[in-house]
């Protein structure tokens, strides 16, 4: 959703943006170099769940711009929003338009544009005078640190030939209180003066990093289950069968977390628990317990069908929809994700995994987290050093919190903007009300906000994993998954791409998701 929608009033917009940009001449220069150079652009509109891909068809004398924007949905004189990247800087302003037709609008150019962070950390000039010795390969060069986020530097150089984008270094790192080593990789090198090379490098947690490859799955041209997937390097496909469940009999367990809060769960069996394994699938943004019963029903079908036992439990997560614990307060229509924080949903899915392990003794325990719930699984599992955990399934995930919600607020970045002194109390987020500021004060006190925090988090997984992302995906980036799982152990690790959006919209594209992730 574009959650900025909630800011209809420009100056609303302009306090969660770092930049604005007002000039007249400035915003047309702007929008006709998004249309000339044909620069990435979505739109939605203030009822709309989704940010559709749209095009500057025209931009005339009297700055009127028409755009394209499929099936928008929009009614005369409602607020529209539109979002573009930009020399690398995310655009963002909103709008009334007149409706053309149905994938077509038109609006006067807007009296601002807002300029959002080009980096997902602020950088700061570096305190004291630190030195610093490059090394890459055979080479070697001293120089100076010009600025420093928590994941990246910026390091003066004097000019040398050989320096890359992609190469692997290491920095030492040394002034007055001493010396130590880090390690990274170089992202962008500038000329900063005569003479003189400025490297933009990340700082990453390992010496170097892996290499993935992207698979592509395809979908099959009937709905036959039969040909939905295959397991890894086996050549027989698993024949499914008809499950019916009775609704009457819903299996519904209870067990507490460290703080003796109730988590309301589903689990279902079939065969012996001791004999299979048990997935444990967390609740995706706003989802509860039951949003997942199809693809429950889908891996019983399965392991039946192979003559194998599985069990599935599905859990509410604390402070959130559903059946587990809420503070009273938060106990009604709409509030009930007022006061979640990511580190309660960690603490969620390790209570869960706890309770599943001691009370169905399982043969190996998997999990299966959607969206927003593979931030609290990378945490677990990293946690977890493969004591408990066997296996990790991530499906349309989230990389880490700051781009989602990015995505989602059409560019507003709330972490990093909580991080620089910015306060923006409660807002919606994909159609729930949320503390901003308690959500981020705890993803960032708790190293689960950004992107460098999932790296870290990577490095010290060594379980298979399995993530799975939506081709059409318009709020989450592959590259950024890519990211971070080619940090560690690469060898057990597969990213697969398949042709959906984010959301599963279709019984189809669900059957086949949910296959995939059953094989």
């Amino acid at each position: 959703m574009f959650a900025a929608h909630q800011l209809t009033d420009e100056e609303g917009l302009g306090r969660l943006s770092s930049e604005a940009i007002d000039d007249p001449a400035a915003v047309d220069q702007i929008l006709r170099a998004v249309r000339m150079e044909r620069a990435p652009l979505w739109g939605g509109v203030s009822r709309s769940q989704a940010r559709m891909p749209a095009e500057i068809e025209s931009i005339d004398s009297c700055n009127r711009v028409r755009i394209r924007l499929q099936d928008h949905g929009c009614g005369g004189g409602e607020p529209i929003f539109l979002l573009c990247m930009l020399a690398g800087r995310p655009h963002f302003f909103s709008t009334q338009a007149d409706v053309l037709d149905r994938d077509r609008l038109e609006f006067r150019s807007p009296p601002v544009i807002y300029v959002g962070e080009r980096r997902d950390r602020h950088r700061v000039v570096a305190s004291g005078k630190w030195e610093v010795a490059v090394r890459a390969r055979d080479r070697k060069a001293a120089g100076r640190i010009l600025d420093r986020s928590p994941c990246g530097v910026g390091v003066e150089l004097r000019s040398r030939r050989g320096w890359q984008v992609a190469t692997p270094v290491r920095l030492r790192f040394r002034n007055e209180d001493g010396e130590h080593d880090e390690f990274g990789e170089v992202k962008n090198i500038q000329s900063s003066r005569p003479g003189w090379s400025r490297l933009g490098i990340l700082l990453l947690p390992d010496k170097t990093r892996g290499r993935l490859v992207k698979e592509s799955q395809e979908f099959c041209s009937k709905l036959e289950p039969s040909k939905a997937g295959t397991r890894s390097q086996e050549s027989h496909k698993p024949q499914s069968q008809p499950l019916f469940l009775d609704s009457d009999r819903v299996p519904v367990v209870a067990f507490h977390n460290e703080r003796q809060e109730r988590i309301a769960a589903i689990l279902d069996k079939c065969g012996n628990p001791n004999e299979g394994p048990v997935v444990i699938i967390p609740p995706a943004w706003g989802k509860t317990k039951e949003t997942l019963l199809s693809l429950s029903a889908v891996i019983q079908s399965v392991f039946v069908a192979n003559g194998e036992s599985v069990s599935i439990l599905r859990f509410d997560g604390v402070r959130r929809r559903g059946e587990s614990f809420k503070d009273a307060e938060c106990d009604y229509p709409g509030l009930e994700n007022l006061r979640f924080t990511f580190s309660q949903a960690v603490a969620d899915l390790r209570a869960t995994v706890d309770f599943a392990r001691e009370e169905l003794r399982p043969s190996a325990v998997l999990i299966v987290t959607f969206s927003a719930s593979s931030i609290e699984g990378r945490r677990v599992v990293a946690d977890d050093g493969g004591r408990s955990i066997d296996g990790w399934i991530s499906v349309v995930g989230a990389p880490d919190p700051q781009s989602l919600i990015r995505g989602l607020s059409g560019g507003v970045d709330y972490l990093a903007g909580y991080e620089r002194g910015r306060r923006y109390g409660r807002r919606e987020i994909q159609g729930l009300l949320l503390d901003i500021d308690r959500a981020a004060r705890d993803a960032i006190e708790n190293r689960l906000a950004f992107l460098d925090d999932a790296r870290n988090d990577l490095a010290r997984i060594n379980i298979p994993i399995t993530w799975i992302h939506g081709k059409y995906d318009a709020w989450l980036d592959v590259e950024r998954a890519r990211d971070i799982l080619s940090v560690g152990k690469t060898r057990e690790r597969r990213l697969i791409e398949i042709p959906t959006g984010h959301q599963l919209r279709t019984s189809r594209e669900a059957f086949e998701v949910f296959q995939l992730i059953a094989c």
